[in-house]
């Protein structure tokens, strides 16, 4: 085994998208000896660094975020990140066949995001139901599997790293016994995706006068259920004693997104505020729209897709709105069907249908009951800060 004192140089490369889960991976690192090299784009390290309060990272960034300069970028680096004691790949959606080839003499850790989508895609193929899907399930094996041969690159890299993990305990187990190919490589304990970098305690005299609901992410009526929402906020508009601010925090140009602004914006009332925005909001100002929040609201379906093939969220991915519960320390609304990790139960509510989720606002309208949930997240996040996630896992490596 590797012991934790051995440890003192580990790599983190993202060049893909997850800026919020390298943040989180970061802040890991904030209380350790251990020395941290981050690999990302130029993008990234502008967001990240003046949030960045550990003086043991060390940032390195390609000249420009191009596909050529970040592989030249990574072939100069890679006599340094072979003097890691570990590579983990915070994600890896691309360029696999240039990873394949790449070949680090190092413990290399990928953490999968898509359990079906890496694991077992051709059992999970999700077939086109009309002419639209049809043609982007089309041009996605056209472009992606003949030109690209993306699944067949992403296997040979997934063969050769040495370790995997998923985004928690859920998905390891699920993916466990439901995955075969899972026992090819070997499963660490999983890294959170997100970490509270401070417990931010809302206390009563702090509540607002309004309730403020926000929803994270973009507007997208194919992997979200609106129909229940509007439903709800529609008989809230009128019934509710107390005024409630509804923040779509997310761009809201997707297809089908104008049809949902307009409806909203007829229930819109003295007691029904609601906010769109068009376009990604940044990074800075997301964060102060979700650390004033009073509760977060995800209408997620379930059975979802990424690229051509299926997931089930709680299951086989997770959601970002559940790590945002973690990441703000806000308890989170969400439909009775997705598979809630055990640690983070007590911070969710959770509905099965439009009355459910009227009841659920109607009480949160309450301070006293807000209050009591809001302890309950507090009670959470500092099990959470006092767990060695990160001695676990290294404990783990062989």
């Amino acid at each position: 085994m590797v012991s934790t004192r051995k440890v003192n140089k580990i790599g983190i490369i993202e060049l893909d998208y997850h800026l919020e889960c390298l943040q989180s991976s970061i802040h890991l690192f904030d209380k350790s000896d251990i020395e941290l090299h981050v690999f990302t784009k130029k993008e990234f390290f502008n967001e990240l660094s003046p949030t960045c309060s550990n003086h043991n990272v060390k940032w390195h960034i390609p000249i420009n975020d191009n596909p050529k300069a970040v592989n030249d970028f990574l072939n100069d680096q890679k006599k340094l990140l072979e003097s890691m004691n570990m590579v983990l790949f915070n994600t890896l959606e691309s360029n696999f066949k240039f990873f394949v080839k790449f070949k680090l003499s190092t413990h290399v850790v990928l953490r999968v995001h898509n359990a079906f989508t890496f694991l077992d895609p051709l059992g999970n193929i999700k077939w086109p139901s009309d002419i639209f899907s049809f043609y982007k399930f089309i041009s996605y094996i056209f472009r992606e599997e003949i030109i690209k041969q993306r699944t067949y690159w992403a296997n040979r890299f997934l063969s050769e790293v040495n370790y995997i993990m998923f985004p928690n305990v859920n998905i390891t187990e699920f993916t466990s016994k439901n995955i075969t190919n899972a026992y090819k490589t070997k499963l660490l304990s999983p890294l959170p995706m997100a970490y509270p970098k401070q417990v931010k305690i809302k206390l009563k005299h702090q509540l607002n006068k309004e309730l403020t609901i926000v929803l994270p992410g973009s507007v997208d009526p194919k992997r979200r259920n609106y129909s229940e929402i509007y439903e709800a906020f529609k008989s809230l508009s009128v019934k509710s004693k107390k005024k409630i601010k509804v923040i779509f925090l997310g761009k809201s140009n997707l297809f089908g997104a104008n049809y949902l602004k307009k409806s909203f914006k007829n229930i819109s009332s003295e007691k029904l505020e609601v906010m769109f925005f068009e376009k990604r909001i940044p990074m800075a100002e997301y964060e102060n729209y979700m650390n004033s929040c009073d509760v977060m609201l995800n209408p997620i379906k379930i059975n979802t897709s990424y690229h051509i093939f299926k997931e089930i969220y709680g299951k086989t991915k997770v959601s970002g709105a559940v790590t945002d519960i973690v990441r703000y320390g806000r308890p989170l609304i969400l439909p009775n069907t997705y598979d809630i990790d055990m640690d983070l139960k007590s911070c969710c509510l959770t509905y099965s249908n439009k009355d459910d989720l009227i009841t659920t606002i109607m009480n949160l309208t309450d301070n006293r009951y807000l209050n009591s949930l809001n302890d309950s997240v507090n009670s959470t996040l500092l099990k959470i800060k006092k767990n060695n996630y990160l001695g676990v896992m290294l404990n783990e490596i062989t």
